[in-house]
């Protein structure tokens, strides 16, 4: 008997049970400093997270288009015209999309439940 009396000692498990045999008045000065002073409330608070955006931007851009033109010449003695096509650079301006991505600070809600000490509740 007294080995067992030993064992349970140092598990902890009769110390837990003496726990339990206490009166009210006492269990009352047990509980002054544990959690009887919380208060469990839902926050909601906003995170930053960070994300990627699309920015899309419009440029305008000088570029060449080749069109066939028809072209008067004249023969080396100058009696005779005619006519051929030729090929002519003409510039035109466009505009073109270019998109680039950006990092972007954005916010979402976050809802969790702190814990907030009360002043002594337990009086």
């Amino acid at each position: 008997m007294r080995g067992l009396l030993g064992v349970l000692v140092a598990a902890g498990t009769l110390a837990g049970a003496s726990m339990v045999a206490t009166t009210s008045a006492e269990a009352g000065l047990f509980h002054r400093g544990g959690d009887c002073c919380t208060v469990a409330k839902r926050v909601q608070y906003r995170q930053p997270v960070e994300t990627v955006v699309p920015r899309v931007t419009y440029e305008r851009v000088r570029s060449y288009r080749t069109v066939w033109v028809k072209k008067a010449f004249t023969d080396r003695c100058g009696c005779r015209k005619f006519y051929r096509n030729v090929a002519v650079q003409q510039p035109t301006v466009s505009v073109v999309k270019k998109v680039t991505y950006e990092r972007v600070r954005s916010y979402r809600t976050v809802s969790t439940v702190k814990h907030y000490r009360k002043r002594c509740c337990c009086n």
